[in-house]
């Protein structure tokens, strides 16, 4: 059963008692900006909306059985083409 079956409502926390968001950190050379200016554009401008963080997971670890987990990307990454096409433009 994945978790996208559930209305998730962010609930609001005016004390911080729930922490700060989570975030996704890139590491690379200090040279990556001038040998790779497009990738180091696309590291730097990545962003992922909460949905698709939790459609991912969903299917890595709900729907996904062991620990193969390239054909549960290659159906994710199929399913969300858009979205991930737009990663590199």
């Amino acid at each position: 059963m994945g978790l996208q079956r559930f209305p998730i409502t962010d609930l609001a926390d005016p004390k911080g008692l729930l922490g700060s968001a989570e975030s996704i950190h890139s590491v690379a050379s200090t040279s990556i900006a001038k040998d790779h200016p497009e990738v180091h554009g696309w590291i730097s401008n990545f962003s992922m909306p909460s949905d698709k963080l939790a459609s991912l997971e969903d299917v890595m670890f709900n729907q996904n059985n062991g620990d193969d987990y390239g054909p549960a990307l290659t159906q994710w990454i199929a399913d969300n083409q858009a979205w991930v096409d737009g990663l590199t433009s």
